[in-house]
Formats: structure tokens, C-alpha cells, sequence
């Protein structure tokens, strides 16, 4: 849960302690599934959390928070004219985002 402690501030609730931090959509599910634990998940994960039957999906609308996001290349590397593209096209859909906050 670790990343999103906004979600219950933006409610007026104090955030849960967290005691394991992972991206790591099987392991998330798991350990909610197996213990006493809390995670958040894209509505997308939800096939993966499905196949836990003793997991329940909270209907649950958060506020919605902007996301960081970056384009990392290795160094040294020439890119090639379709990754050239596709990082031009990901900036010139982007740029619009950034100006409307």
C-alpha cells in the first residue's frame, strides 16, 4: 500500500501503516489474500486478484492522482528511427497534460 497514502488523506483518514512495499502484482495479491493486508490495484489487475476466490473487490472511487512518468534509453546506444518516433509521439501527446494542471 506504501505509495498511495494520499487516497485516505484526500478522504480525512490517516493512512495504514506500511509494512511491505512492492510493485509486485502477484506478491500483492498473495499477501492479501493469505494475511492481514491492504493494497490498492489498477481496475486491470482485477484478473490477476480473480483467481484468489477469497479476495473481495471494494468498489472504491479515488481521487484521481497524476503519475509520474519517464522515457529512459541506455547510454551510449543509438536508437533506432521507430523508438526515435515513438518517443516523439508519446512527448507530443503528452505536452497538452502537463498544461492543464
Amino acid at each position: 500500500m506504501g505509495r498511495n497514502p494520499h487516497v485516505f488523506r484526500a478522504r480525512g483518514l490517516k493512512p495504514p501503516r506500511a509494512t511491505v512495499t512492492t510493485l509486485d502484482l502477484s506478491m500483492r495479491t498473495k499477501l492479501v489474500a493469505n494475511g492481514r493486508f491492504l493494497t490498492l490495484l489498477p481496475r486491470h489487475a482485477l484478473m490477476s486478484a480473480s483467481q484468489h476466490p477469497s479476495l473481495k473487490v471494494l468498489p472504491v472511487e479515488l481521487p484521481q492522482a497524476p503519475v509520474p512518468v519517464a522515457i529512459l534509453t541506455l547510454r551510449n546506444r543509438t536508437l533506432s528511427p521507430l523508438a526515435e518516433l515513438f518517443i516523439k509521439t508519446v512527448r507530443a501527446l503528452a505536452k497538452p497534460m502537463t498544461n492543464a494542471r
